[in-house]
């Protein structure tokens, strides 16, 4: 990472912690959100989060840790611990991660569903699957080719719905909210034909958190 990043990176952390502290906590759940990426679902999270006014002090949403899922996981329990020692407990915690090609992978999410208060959105292969099934339902396998890993072909497949989308990108939750419902009902649809064929390739919970996040005021 170089110097650039590290400041930027920094600066973001700075003025994030400056808006949570300035926001009043309100009259629901507080939530954690732990991500792999730095970018891509911080973006797409704290968009859902102001499109529906949620408080910044109660939904924490974290890009800041390492990307594996073990490394999520301990971030999360890190960032849990500190705020207890201030007098403050999260309701809910999520880890938000790719399968990827992680070996940390099925151990965390075995060690995540064991843990109080702790919940696992995972994507496989990646989470532009979730925002694919905004676009179109498919269960087919989706396998490296050639140079090009199953993230790349994903990636691949969801430009032809969106072509301007790349990793990082902003807005993607408005351009996508009118098609909200269909990738809700296309991921719960997918994730049941993953759990019946013990396949998991290609699957995503992103629904789960989603739509707590959207009913959460209720």
């Amino acid at each position: 990472m170089g110097k650039d990043d590290i400041f930027n990176r920094r600066k973001r952390a700075a003025k994030i912690k400056q808006e949570r502290k300035a926001a009043k906590r309100a009259p629901y759940e507080t939530v954690l959100v732990v991500t792999e990426g730095l970018k891509t679902e911080p973006n797409y999270l704290n968009e859902l989060v102001s499109r529906y006014k949620l408080s910044v002090a109660n939904i924490v949403i974290d890009g800041e840790s390492d990307s594996s899922p073990s490394s999520i996981l301990k971030y999360a329990k890190q960032q849990v611990k500190k705020s207890k020692a201030k007098g403050f407990n999260y309701d809910r915690i999520y880890c938000v991660f790719d399968k990827d090609s992680h070996t940390c992978y099925e151990e965390t999410v075995i060690a995540i569903r064991n843990l109080p208060g702790y919940y696992c959105i995972k994507s496989v292969p990646c989470f532009e699957y979730w925002l694919l099934l905004h676009f179109t339902y498919t269960t087919a396998s989706i396998v490296k080719a050639g140079k090009k890993s199953p993230g790349d072909k994903t990636l691949q497949r969801l430009k032809e719905f969106l072509p301007d989308y790349s990793k990082g990108a902003k807005n993607t939750f408005s351009q996508l909210e009118d098609k909200l419902n269909v990738g809700i009902r296309n991921s719960k649809k997918s994730l049941e034909e993953s759990l019946k064929t013990g396949c998991d390739n290609p699957s995503t919970n992103m629904h789960e958190l989603v739509e707590f996040l959207i009913n959460i005021k209720k």
